[in-house]
């Protein structure tokens, strides 16, 4: 059974989305996004075509 596994997803997810904004915020206002780089706009919808923040910060 993988219940412990999607319960941690659960728990990472709660906690990406009361820090992801902040944090990617951060990135794009330093633009240190080497790989969405461009622009803002372009960051922001590299940012949301991730599933998660693991996979963003994995990205990073």
């Amino acid at each position: 059974m993988n219940g412990g596994h999607v319960r941690k997803e659960t728990e990472a997810w709660k906690w990406s989305v009361e820090s992801m904004n902040e944090e990617l915020s951060h990135y794009i206002e330093l633009g240190l996004c080497v790989f969405c780089e461009n622009t803002h706009q372009r960051q922001v919808e590299s940012f949301y075509s991730f599933t998660s923040l693991a996979a963003w910060r994995v990205h990073h």
